[in-house]
């Protein structure tokens, strides 16, 4: 059978209609059906958020995941199985979001995930991360924006996750998918940034190299970013600022020299570098068909 399920997609907004991702799609929950998944109808505390939620509506993934119906019973373990099932989900959605958007999503498993069985006065069966309901209730200032004319593509991409789950959750491609995700660790400085993406690219770029790191690195990666020959130049040059970023960092040598060649903040150097790491990744995948209209300058398709 199958079972709505219905995951809180923390610091992303979503315009007040559905977008239809094909057999998914990503939400609003009006606050009494939240109160009601809740199991919290009637109360008063609950009552008080409702002025925040209504100004800052969260964003959902409703999607059905196929059960055994005994699942469908509420207990603990039921639950805990419901959620490993909607684990691997949330996984591909979220990959998909960072490589539509060049933004790594926070993941749902950090907020609540609805397991819409028959409903009771104690609500729905439901699994919270560490955050609790915080992200339900406080969408104030969402890092990811969402809009009408993003279903099309967002779809191709959660699709071309699907396909490609199998490559990128194994060996050196899941290590570097984790690591680029930690990037959007809240108030995670460019410093670690650069060294999560620099490290992750390393070991799938390299792993026949043993010297002139810095230079193959550039090129290799450069090489994937774009195919124009005048950006690939420009790449390879901030792509070899970035790999000696990573080696002043990783050897406690002085910043000082090598950010006075970034000709921007580094802030913004390393944003760059993270959304070319994404173009990087999916021409990796065998996503370069996905990518003909999307830059490392843009931001989706909208």
């Amino acid at each position: 059978m199958q079972l709505r399920t219905l995951a809180c997609l923390p610091g992303v907004w979503a315009p007040p209609d559905a977008i239809d991702l094909g057999g998914s799609r990503v939400t609003r929950v009006t606050f009494e059906e939240w109160l009601a998944l809740e199991g919290q109808s009637q109360s008063a505390v609950y009552n008080k958020l409702e002025t925040n939620y209504t100004r800052n509506p969260p964003a959902f993934w409703e999607w059905p995941i196929e059960i055994d119906p005994q699942f469908a019973i509420r207990d603990t373990a039921n639950t805990s199985e419901l959620s490993k099932l909607a684990r691997r989900d949330l996984d591909l959605l979220v990959a998909a979001i960072h490589w539509y958007t060049g933004f790594a999503p926070i993941h749902p498993r950090h907020s609540v995930t609805y397991f819409d069985t028959a409903r009771t006065e104690e609500g729905v069966p439901r699994v919270y991360g560490e955050s609790d309901k915080e992200y339900a209730t406080e969408n104030s200032e969402p890092t990811i924006v969402l809009r009408a004319c993003d279903a099309g593509p967002l779809a191709a991409m959660v699709s071309f996750a699907r396909e490609t789950a199998a490559k990128w959750k194994d060996g050196s491609y899941q290590h570097a998918v984790q690591s680029m995700a930690l990037t959007s660790t809240p108030g995670l400085g460019w410093p670690t940034r650069v060294l999560l993406l620099v490290g992750a690219f390393e070991a799938l770029l390299l792993p026949d190299v043993r010297k002139g790191l810095q230079q193959a690195f550039a090129e290799r990666f450069a090489a994937l970013v774009t195919d124009d020959p005048a950006e690939r130049r420009e790449w390879v040059s901030r792509s070899r600022l970035g790999y000696m970023l990573r080696s002043d960092l990783v050897h406690a040598r002085s910043l000082d020299a090598t950010v006075a060649q970034l000709q921007t903040p580094p802030e913004d150097f390393v944003a760059r570098l993270e959304r070319a790491g994404v173009v990087a990744l999916c021409r990796l995948l065998g996503g370069s068909a996905l990518l003909h209209q999307w830059q490392v300058d843009s931001t989706g398709a909208c």
